[in-house]
This record gives structure tokens, sequence and C-alpha cells, in this order.
């Protein structure tokens, strides 16, 4: 049987205490570089936070400008990242970029209805109440909307009905008669800019005095906006 003498036990453990020492110095260093790592990606994925909401920011002030948002990569620089913008029908996507992380964000873009201010406050009828005017519209966000339908629904309906509709100088729609309530399909009205743009003529078939109106337009992309008013005499 091995004897050790009390220098060698000594020794051993010294040893021993190195080792062990070594290993922690070790393991500390590895979590030291894993929590720098970890706050490495965390301030890199802030980043590219704020560069998406940056980019929802720019987006949506495009639109309201009449302007696309998109902007194709690399996109738009910030310090050490960007974002870029994409569009697929009223769905706007913002991807943020910094270094190694992305963050992506999508919102609804208002609707051809929501950028379209329709007054109906003059409205009145003129030609032995047979025309209905003065209402007017105008496109004040996206960069362009599209006046597709109109549904007129009145009062007390009897045999009359809609047989003509004017903006401008653009006849929209001309016969035959539409009974209250039925949709009119018109030429598409295009709006581009932000100009006023004037019904001219609603026109029916017989006297309209004394009746309550419900109009609803329905707009390129299907969005709708209704008013009802009495016109005045």
């Amino acid at each position: 049987m091995r004897i050790f003498s009390e220098k060698g036990f000594s020794s051993i453990a010294a040893a021993g205490m190195m080792v062990l020492l070594s290993l922690f110095g070790f393991s500390i260093a590895s979590l030291i570089t894993t929590s720098r790592e970890i706050n490495l990606d965390q301030v890199s994925y802030d980043r590219a936070f704020y560069l998406t909401q940056a980019g929802l920011e720019y987006a949506m002030r495009k639109i309201y400008e009449g302007f696309s948002p998109v902007v194709a990569p690399p996109g738009i620089v910030f310090g050490s990242g960007s974002f870029s913008i994409a569009r697929s029908g009223r769905i706007v996507t913002v991807t943020g970029l910094d270094a190694s992380s992305q963050v992506v964000h999508s919102v609804t873009s208002p609707s051809q209805a929501d950028c379209t201010d329709f007054d109906l406050s003059h409205a009145d009828l003129e030609s032995d109440g047979t025309k209905l005017n003065h209402i007017s519209f105008r496109k004040i966000c996206l960069e362009q909307t599209v006046l597709d339908k109109m549904n007129v629904i009145w009062t007390n309906a009897g045999s009359e009905g809609l047989r003509k509709v004017r903006v401008g100088n653009q006849t929209l729609y001309d016969e035959p008669s539409v009974a209250s309530g039925e949709q009119v399909e018109l030429a598409d009205y295009i709006m581009n800019g932000i100009n006023n743009n004037n019904f001219n003529e609603i026109r029916f078939t017989h006297d309209m005095e004394g009746k309550t109106f419900t109009v609803t337009f329905i707009m390129g992309d299907g969005s709708r906006e209704s008013h009802t008013f009495t016109p005045e005499d």
C-alpha cells in the first residue's frame, strides 16, 4: 500500500486547486462572452425594431401625401441599418434591418373610401326637382382613388328612377333608369390629383322634392361611404 507524505498530499491538493481555478476562470470568461453577445444581439434587435417603426411612419406619411410608400431593398439607410417597404393591395409591410437582426411589421393602409372626401352639405334639387346637384368630392390620400359604383335610396319610392350621372364633363351613367336601392355601375372615374370633382348632374325621371336620400359611393377597391341627406328644393 502506498503511503502519501504530507508534502506529496499538499502537491496533489495544489494541483487540483489549480485545475479548479482554471475551470472556474474558463467558465467566467465564457459567461462574460455569452453575456456580451446577448447584449449585442439585443442592441441590434432594438435598432432593427426602431428602424421598422421609422419605416411605418415614413410609409403612412407618403400615403397621406398621395405618393407610393414602396421602398425597394436595400432601402433607406439609417446609421448601421436600413428599412425597406413593400405593398400588396392595402397591406404595407416594413422590414427593418440592423447587422444580423431583422424586424418585420405589416399594417393596413387607408381604403380608397377613407381617402376620398365627399361633401353633400350643399346638395339641392334643380330643374323641377329632377336634378340633384352641388355634390363634390376629392382625393385626400393614396396615389389614386376610383369612383366605381353608386347606390341611391330615396324615401317614398314609386315609379321614379335614376337615369343619368355626370361628373364635370364626363358622363358616368346614362339610361336605363335605375330604381331606388339598385346599384348603378358607373364608368370608372379616376382621381390622381387633389382637385375638387363636382357631380354636375344626378338626373331622375320624376320630381324628387321632399324626399330624403341615402347615397353610397363604392370605390375601386370595394370600400364604400354612405351619406343620408335631404336636399334643398
